[in-house]
């Protein structure tokens, strides 16, 4: 189950409420902030949208609460999809993917999982959409 941070509410912590900045802030590069309606990552003050929840996981970020006002200074450097190291299935065709240095690198052999250890329950499953922001590599066979 993915830990949902698109849709929750601002936490509260010993009955204060967590307000976001309502005014341009500077974030420190390596923080993903969430606007309320999307999530992007702050790297050399430069934000990156990301893709999705499931893109989200695979990068493991903790988040921080911000708002449209709080980002509005900050210039958009692009899209963020998958982790180097994630493995996602574009359920659009069945075919799974290494992605590896931005790149997906169709696997066209099941004996790729047990000759790296890799559980196959890791498998991300994604959209065209989000499958195609990864140019293709290697297949790897």
């Amino acid at each position: 189950m993915i830990k949902s941070m698109w849709k929750k509410k601002p936490q509260t912590q010993s009955n204060i409420t967590i307000k976001p900045p309502l005014v341009p802030t500077q974030y420190p590069s390596g923080v993903a902030v969430f606007d309320g309606v999307n999530t992007y990552f702050i790297k050399n003050n430069k934000k990156y949208r990301i893709i999705s929840e499931r893109a989200l996981q695979s990068w493991g970020f903790k988040v921080w609460y911000g708002s449209p006002e709080s980002l509005s200074k900050i210039v958009l450097g692009g899209i963020l999809a998958f982790r180097d190291g994630s493995v996602i299935k574009d359920v659009s065709n069945g075919k799974i993917y290494l992605v590896v240095n931005g790149l997906k690198q169709h696997i066209t052999t099941p004996d790729f999982f047990t000759k790296f250890g890799i559980d196959p329950g890791y498998i991300i499953e994604v959209s065209a959409k989000e499958a195609e922001l990864h140019k293709n590599g290697e297949p790897i066979n």
